[in-house]
């Protein structure tokens, strides 16, 4: 009788309420949809993104179908590629990793060096009362491109930093802001510069 394998899809960020997700034999779709198997919250997921089938030998293989931003496997981007223990997934600007166990979590080096560490826990009321002057430096720049009107990947060519560090920032200032579209985090955002909130205008 075959031992079944023991892998898990996981990751360093609230990416999902479905993982860390143990990959037994069978067939497993990831998407933005409710329908999927494994659903991915975030913009640059497709509804339907990619499918990852894992046979009762062990061996699996991850397939994009079709998606709007593709998928990369040990940062190549493939339509299809056999998976194994420690293989790096990125869909989209997420990223995963094939572990051994679920508490398994990405090394600081699947992450960009720059990146400062995002997705908190909702804010308080209070904390998004003053969210300009809580921001860091860095992301009150990112804050000001972006209500300047810049693409994200055009905030990440000026900062010299890669798409998915400029995504995970705006993503953390969506949820410092308390919103969750640009309409509303430019509405927000010149609300508290209009009020006084940004601190850093009064120093000399």
């Amino acid at each position: 009788m075959l031992k079944e394998p023991v892998m898990w899809l996981v990751s360093s960020g609230a990416v999902s309420e479905d993982i860390p997700f143990q990959l037994k034999p069978g067939s497993y779709l990831l998407g933005r949809s409710a329908k999927c198997d494994i659903v991915l919250w975030d913009s640059s997921i497709s509804l339907r993104h990619a499918r990852i089938a894992v046979q009762l030998d062990g061996t699996a293989e991850i397939t994009d179908l079709g998606s709007s931003n593709g998928i990369f496997v040990n940062d190549e981007k493939v339509d299809s590629a056999v998976i194994t223990q420690g293989t790096r997934i990125r869909l989209g600007v997420l990223i995963g990793r094939i572990a051994a166990r679920p508490q398994q979590l990405l090394q600081k080096a699947d992450n960009d060096a720059d990146e400062e560490p995002t997705l908190p826990c909702p804010p308080r009321k209070d904390q998004a009362t003053n969210a300009l002057v809580n921001l860091t430096e860095k992301k009150k720049a990112i804050a000001d491109l972006l209500a300047r009107g810049y693409r994200q990947e055009t905030i990440a060519m000026l900062r010299g930093i890669s798409f998915h560090t400029a995504h995970n920032h705006v993503r953390e200032l969506y949820r410092v802001f308390q919103v969750n579209s640009l309409l509303h985090f430019l509405a927000k955002y010149h609300a508290r510069k209009a009020a006084g909130n940004d601190k850093e205008e009064d120093q000399p």
